[in-house]
């Protein structure tokens, strides 16, 4: 097995995700190199004796102690999976009825592909599917298939370009999926992630979802995964990102993190997407030395509640003192909060407490009526069902918003969701016809997602008699602003440590029912001013 001269490569091979005890070695003209024991499994399975392949793997090929030689190689990483003929993806071992799993889940797809060229090795369709395209729910093949999906390599960051850019891939434990047979890709999970974005890029011409994605998509796509060292969450995805071609963004294991993600979000305010850090960020949903610079490197996903219309010559970031300052005014400010967050109690009795905390209100500054601020306020005045993906493992949020299949709410929306406060109510509800029940389900998930996009939000009043949903890090007095560019309004803090009145604390982008999209312009009160966010 020639493991010299790694540039003219023909094969390529995935790293292990932990490279911490390595038992194993491979001789070298110039000595032994350590192996961890999945490296060592996946050479001896992809060996072959008789015929010698160029292989090319990172652990072996690329000095893992050296710093600088780790920066330069990531940056040839796409040019090395784009050239290579295949890609060899080492799943691991044999457990659990992998093999089970990944002949079952070939048989799906040459199914629903092309049923007439049956794969040679593979085996019949089993009596026990009674004939369908699936196993029934009930067969515990699907109980394997969990298990092999739900693998730590589905969650690994440096497997993310490598699989989306390579021209061809082959899945290997101890089977082969060869991408031309069908893979595992579509299915489940963080998986599902991976296969959707490697077949758009496919089908479009490298043009992933029909357009060029930027690096804070792709963070946010592929939020789920997870890296040894930390700054890896970041650098793993810029072979992908088409906007990360600048020394700025070079690959840097030598600076501090808070250093590294400094320079990356400076770097993004210069190109005009400050208010794209602002709608990801605050205190629940970014680091702790700076609350406008969204937690890349954490697992959860940075929720936002909508998209932005930014005035790049609106916001500047003093470089020197790290301060974001953003041109706008305070619109109001909040006088009464509820303490039932979407964290802490189902959304049930969310959208429950809501309903009673409207109840008591007389009037209302748009003109609505309580009853339709009852029903618009826990969805956001939302225009028809929406459904967070589960599991935090996500299809980008432009085509879940394009996903129309549930179509728009009816005109009667209001008249016919149930509030469960009792078990006659459950009673009650159980009674309904399916299509009311529905109705009621989709309510609920969307309030879900809603408040969820809101950092576990809360239910507000403000001085002005406004009500809304604010991030659940919100506490009373905290101001409702207006920011330069923005679709929604954000709740800010000033800033306790310093006398600097202008200087606050970003809690996070929020919903004030009737000030959305620029409502709020028209009922402009006070003089526009420069905040200064840290």
């Amino acid at each position: 097995m020639a493991l010299e001269n790694a540039a003219e490569l023909s094969l390529s091979d995935l790293k292990p995700y932990v490279r911490s005890i390595c038992p194993e070695t491979v001789r070298t003209a110039e000595g032994k190199i350590p192996l961890t024991v999945s490296l060592h499994s996946a050479l001896q399975s992809v060996r072959d004796k008789e015929h010698p392949a160029m292989l090319w793997a990172d652990a072996i090929c690329i000095d893992q102690d050296k710093k600088l030689e780790k920066s330069i190689q990531i940056r040839l990483m796409r040019t090395i999976f784009q050239s290579a003929e295949g890609v060899i993806a080492w799943l691991g071992e044999e457990i659990h009825n992998s093999h089970q799993a990944i002949e079952e889940l070939l048989k799906i797809r040459v199914i629903s592909l092309k049923p007439h060229i049956w794969p040679e090795g593979l085996p019949a369709i089993p009596v026990s599917w009674g004939g369908r395209d699936i196993p029934s729910l009930r067969d515990s093949t699907w109980k394997d298939i969990d298990l092999l999906l739900s693998r730590n390599w589905f969650r690994r960051s440096w497997i993310v370009q490598e699989l989306i850019l390579a021209s061809n891939i082959m899945l290997q434990s101890e089977v082969q999926i060869n991408s031309d047979q069908g893979h595992v890709l579509t299915h489940g999970d963080p998986a599902y992630a991976l296969g959707l974005t490697r077949e758009s890029r496919i089908k479009f011409n490298d043009a992933i979802f029909g357009r060029k994605y930027h690096l804070l998509e792709f963070l946010d796509l592929f939020a789920y995964t997870q890296a040894s060292e930390e700054r890896d969450k970041i650098f793993a995805l810029l072979g992908l990102a088409t906007d990360c071609s600048g020394e700025v963004f070079d690959p840097d294991y030598g600076s501090p993190l808070e250093d590294v993600v400094c320079r990356y979000a400076s770097e993004f305010v210069r190109r005009g997407r400050a208010l794209d850090l602002l709608h990801r960020a605050g205190t629940s949903k970014a680091y702790p030395f700076c609350s406008w610079i969204p937690f890349w490197t954490r697992g959860n996903f940075p929720q936002a509640v909508s998209s932005w219309r930014g005035k790049r010559e609106e916001i500047s970031l003093q470089e020197e003192s790290f301060v974001l300052s953003v041109r706008g005014f305070s619109f109001d400010t909040i006088l009464r909060m509820n303490d039932i967050r979407t964290d802490r109690k189902d959304i049930v009795s969310f959208v429950n407490s809501i309903y009673s905390l409207v109840e008591p209100l007389k009037s209302y500054p748009t003109g609505e009526s309580r009853h339709d601020l009852k029903w618009k306020l826990p969805i956001g005045n939302a225009g028809r069902p929406y459904f967070e993906p589960p599991n935090q493992y996500l299809i980008p949020r432009d085509i879940i918003a394009g996903d129309t299949t549930l179509g728009d709410w009816p005109p009667d929306l209001g008249k016919n969701i149930s509030m469960i406060s009792s078990k006659q109510d459950i009673i009650n509800f159980c009674k309904k016809p399916h299509n009311l029940r529905e109705l009621t389900w989709n309510y609920w998930n969307t309030a879900a997602a809603f408040a969820k996009r809101i950092s576990n939000g809360t239910f507000c009043i403000t001085k002005m008699g406004y009500v809304g949903i604010v991030p659940g890090d919100s506490r009373v007095g905290d101001e409702v602003c207006v920011l330069g560019g923005a679709a929604v309004p954000f709740v800010l803090r000033k800033n306790q440590a310093t006398e600097e009145e202008t200087e606050y604390q970003l809690i996070g982008e929020g919903y004030i029912h009737g000030i959305m999209c620029g409502e709020a312009l028209g009922f402009k009160h006070t003089p526009e001013l420069d905040f200064h966010m840290v």
